[in-house]
């Protein structure tokens, strides 16, 4: 994301996350339309269709975009907190931001957020040779998030496994620093043996 002013960046950030809601309700949208058909009619499978096409096209693509953004965002947000001694401007939208990007882009978002997109998926497997490569499509698309969301969850872990590392090596500078002083203290009020 681009450095942009505390204002701006925070309504980016909201705008951000209001367009990711805005993709995974289309998404679910045309995979409710993609269940209705299959209920009304097998023959017209044109909504499961406009459906794969959204989960192999602009509208995943660009969710995933968005949610990288969004994550590049927070783990910055985060690792600036924790560096720093003073407490955030606006906490509270810092929360709410914090939030909603958990919630648009977090551990199987897409599945948690959406209605019918699981069930959509499901039929378009079972729709036979024409949706397999589509099946195949979305099943690809549907590991890349999970494993996306592993790695995040990896890297936060380790993140937070060097900054704990960091800490205790500062306390232990500290400690060590501190030793130090005090023998420095004794070495010159103990008079020097004679």
């Amino acid at each position: 994301m681009t450095p942009l002013s505390v204002a701006a960046q925070e309504e980016d950030i909201q705008a951000r996350i209001d367009s990711t809601l805005q993709l995974l309700a289309r998404l679910d949208e045309l995979a409710g339309q993609c269940l209705e058909a299959k209920d009304a009619t097998a023959s017209d499978t044109s909504p499961c269709a406009q459906f794969l096409a959204a989960v192999d096209g602009e509208i995943v693509a660009t969710y995933l975009q968005q949610c990288t953004d969004l994550r590049a965002w927070r783990d910055a947000f985060v690792s600036a907190q924790f560096n720093s001694s003073a407490p955030p401007a606006d906490s509270a939208l810092q929360m709410q931001h914090l939030v909603g990007v958990e919630y648009v882009c977090g551990e199987n978002a897409l599945k948690q957020r959406t209605q019918y997109v699981a069930l959509a998926f499901a039929h378009t497997q079972e729709a036979g040779p024409e949706g397999t490569t589509a099946s195949t499509e979305l099943n690809r698309r549907l590991a890349e998030l999970e494993f996306d969301s592993r790695i995040d969850a990896e890297r936060r872990a380790l993140q937070d496994s060097v900054e704990a590392l960091q800490r205790r090596r500062a306390m232990e500078t500290a400690r060590q620093m501190q030793q130090l002083e005090n023998e420095l203290i004794r070495q010159q009020i103990t008079p020097p043996p004679q």
